[in-house]
C-alpha cells in the first residue's frame, strides 16, 4: 500500500495446461509469467490498473504494458458478477497487441450449490515482425462449474472448459474438456477420501492449414481432430495412526482423424489404462518412508512397470515434502497419471491438504453442512 487508494503488487507463475489462471493470452503447455504494476481503487469495488508483464519471462520471449479496469457488483445475496477490460500493447516480442473483455458470475446463495461462469474474448492484432502473413486472431474462453453437497460425506462436481481461436489466415483451433465426477469424504472418522470422474475431451486444430481468399491453399499441413474418454477414480485410505494407503485407476479411449488438404484421412485409436499405488508409513510424528508402484498398460501388450521408494518430512501442519528414488519407469499419459511421477530417477514431491476452512477466521473441523 503506497498511497491512501493506491497499492502495488507483484505476482510470478509457471502453469502447465491450455490456459494460464488469469486469462487466455497463451496456449502453450508451458508457460512463465511476471507481473508488477498499480492499482487504483476510486469507487466501491472498481480498480484501474497498470501493469507490465512479461511471458514467459525466463526465455525473455514477451515484455508487455497492460491496462484496463475490474469491476465486481453484489447483484444479490451470494450473487456477484465482475468484469474486467483492458488493453495490452507489446513492446518486445513475437504477439500482437491485443484487448480483452471478460465476465464472470459467481454464486454461493443456497449452502448446498456453488456454481460460477466466466467468459472471456480476446482480440490479438497482427504481428508487426510478420507483414508477408497476416497473424491476427480472437479467442473465446468460456468456462462454467458447478457443485452439490449430496450428504456429509458426497458431493457432486461438473466443469467445462471451451477455449476457441479463429485465425484470419489459417485454420481455427477449438478445445473442449467436460469433466463430471463424484467426492466422497469421510467426515466423521476422517479415514477414506476418494474422487471419482468421467471427462470427455474435443480437439480441433486447423492450425496448419493456410487460408488465401478463404480457401485452402494446397500442399500445406492437416486439420487434427481428437476425441477422448477418460475415466479416473483415485482413493486414500488411513486405516491407522502410522499407515496411508493411496490408489489411483484411470482408463483412457481416444480417437485421432488427420485430413490431409487433398481430401484424404487418416484415423488412428488409442486405448490404455494406468494403477498406481502407494503405501507410507510414519516413523515418528515428522518422518516417513513409503514404497509406490504403477503399470501403464496400453494396446498391443505394451505394458510398462514404475516402482520405487520415497521418504517425507513434515514440514508443518498439512504439509509435506517428500524425496524419492525411481529405478524403473516410464513417461505415462498425462491425462491418466495425474500428479504421478512416473519416470526413472530421482523426483521431489509436495503435499498440500487443506479445505473449504483454510482461509476462516475461525475454521471448524468437519462442520455439520447445511441440509
Amino acid at each position: 500500500q503506497v498511497f491512501e487508494r493506491s497499492r502495488l503488487y507483484g505476482r510470478y507463475e509457471r502453469h502447465t495446461g491450455l490456459t494460464s489462471a488469469y486469462g487466455i493470452t497463451t496456449t502453450e503447455r508451458e508457460a512463465d509469467a511476471l507481473v508488477f504494476g498499480v492499482d487504483s481503487t476510486y469507487l466501491r469495488d472498481t480498480q484501474a490498473f497498470s501493469e507490465y508483464r512479461l511471458r514467459d519471462a525466463i526465455s525473455g520471449r514477451d515484455v508487455q504494458a497492460a491496462s484496463g479496469i475490474r469491476n465486481t457488483w453484489d447483484i444479490a445475496e451470494g450473487l456477484r458478477l465482475s468484469s474486467s477490460a483492458e488493453h495490452v500493447n507489446v513492446i518486445d516480442g513475437s504477439t500482437g497487441d491485443n484487448t480483452g473483455l471478460a465476465l464472470a458470475l459467481d454464486y454461493s446463495a443456497n449452502p448446498l450449490w456453488r456454481g460460477e461462469l466466466r467468459v472471456e474474448h480476446r482480440i490479438s492484432d497482427d504481428v508487426r515482425q510478420t507483414e508477408e502473413v497476416n497473424e491476427a486472431f480472437d479467442t473465446t474462453l468460456v468456462q462454467f462449474m458447478a457443485a452439490r453437497k449430496l450428504n456429509r460425506d458426497w458431493t457432486l462436481l461438473a466443469r467445462n472448459y471451451l477455449l476457441a481461436t479463429n485465425y484470419e489466415a489459417r485454420g481455427d483451433v477449438l478445445q473442449d474438456r467436460f469433466q463430471i465426477g463424484a467426492a466422497y469424504r469421510d467426515t466423521d472418522r476422517n479415514r477414506i477420501n476418494a474422487l471419482m470422474r468421467y471427462e470427455y475431451k474435443l480437439e480441433r486444430d486447423e492450425s496448419g492449414l493456410i487460408l488465401q481468399d478463404g480457401n485452402v491453399v494446397d500442399g500445406t499441413s492437416q486439420e487434427v481432430r481428437t476425441r477422448a474418454h477418460i475415466v479416473s477414480s483415485h482413493a486414500d485410505w488411513h486405516p491407522s495412526r502410522p499407515w496411508w494407503i493411496t490408489g489411483r485407476v484411470a482408463g483412457k479411449w481416444q480417437r485421432d482423424q488427420f485430413a490431409y488438404a487433398d481430401g484424404s484421412r487418416v484415423n488412428s485409436t488409442f486405448r490404455a489404462m494406468l494403477v498406481s499405488g502407494r503405501i507410507v508409513y510414519d516413523i515418528t510424528e515428522n518422518w516417513d518412508v513409503g514404497v509406490l508402484a504403477s503399470t501403464f498398460r496400453g494396446q498391443n501388450q505394451a505394458n510398462q512397470y514404475a516402482y520405487g521408494v520415497e521418504v517425507g518430512r513434515l514440514l508443518r501442519q498439512n504439509l509435506w515434502l517428500s524425496a524419492g528414488y525411481n529405478w524403473t519407469g516410464f513417461t505415462g499419459d498425462r491425462d491418466l497419471s495425474g500428479y504421478e511421477y512416473t519416470q526413472q530417477g530421482v523426483f521431489l514431491r509436495l503435499r498440500f491438504k487443506f479445505d473449504e476452512d483454510l482461509f476462516r477466521p475461525d475454521p471448524v473441523r468437519y462442520r455439520d453442512p447445511a441440509r
